[in-house]
């Protein structure tokens, strides 16, 4: 890998700070759903009901979307972490130089493809659930409305799981090259045991869609990004 000389500090700071705000955002996003729309009844098995959700988020707009706000912002830090990474391991062995190039393919890609999705959670659901609440008492009307607003936010999930498939691969091969280049034993295997733990929750919600495992994963992921953003401020 590049000599403490050749690394580009400036990028060095920016990465390590935006995986540091990321995992951040990701600890916020998980007590504000939990903590704070669980406070005015909002529990996460709504997500899967749209019956549930819509009257809900009529009631609590801005509240649902500053959620969708919070996890775009842990997808926006994240975004230079893919780079710095790659540039951190860029000057390594021929092995590691072609893995680092690799990971920053796949990390860019799976952060790119998931900054979608809360943009379209933010738009399409206070908008379907606005047209739920007006249609009360119209019973076709209504379920119309679910199955139009199922079909659009469909589109969303499946980016966001087809994000976190990349996202899984990702870690793995960020986890192997910090234990490679032996720069952190620690932070190498928590990236790699995540980065494993990821493909495994993904897999399974693939099969079992309600599935609880992925409620934490982002607590989780936000742990391995602190990590990742302390080692490289301290480089």
């Amino acid at each position: 890998m590049p000599a403490n000389s050749s690394l580009n500090r400036y990028l060095l700071k920016i990465g390590g700070w935006s995986a540091i705000l990321s995992g951040i955002f990701f600890v916020v996003v998980t007590i504000y759903i939990f903590g704070v729309l669980g406070s005015f009844g909002f529990v996460p098995e709504m997500f899967d009901d749209h019956t549930l959700l819509h009257p809900w988020v009529a009631e609590h707009t801005r509240l649902y979307q500053i959620s969708w706000l919070f996890y775009f912002l842990t997808q926006l830090f994240l975004l230079p972490v893919p780079l710095t990474l790659a540039h951190y391991f860029g000057g390594g062995d021929e092995k590691q130089i072609a893995l680092a190039k690799l990971s920053k393919l796949l990390g860019t890609a799976s952060v790119t493809i998931a900054i979608i999705s809360p943009v379209i959670f933010y738009a399409i659901t206070p908008i379907t659930a606005e047209a739920y609440v007006e249609f009360s008492g119209q019973v076709e009307a209504q379920s119309l409305t679910i199955i139009i607003s199922e079909l659009l936010t469909d589109i969303p999930k499946e980016i966001r799981l087809f994000s976190e498939v990349i996202l899984g691969i990702w870690l793995t091969i960020v986890g192997y090259l910090f234990l490679d280049a032996n720069r952190s034993r620690v932070v190498g295997w928590l990236v790699l045991a995540m980065g494993v733990w990821t493909l495994f929750v993904v897999i399974l919600k693939i099969f079992n869609p309600f599935t609880p495992l992925e409620d934490f994963l982002g607590l989780l992921l936000a742990i391995s990004y602190l990590f990742i953003g302390v080692h490289l401020l301290r480089t």
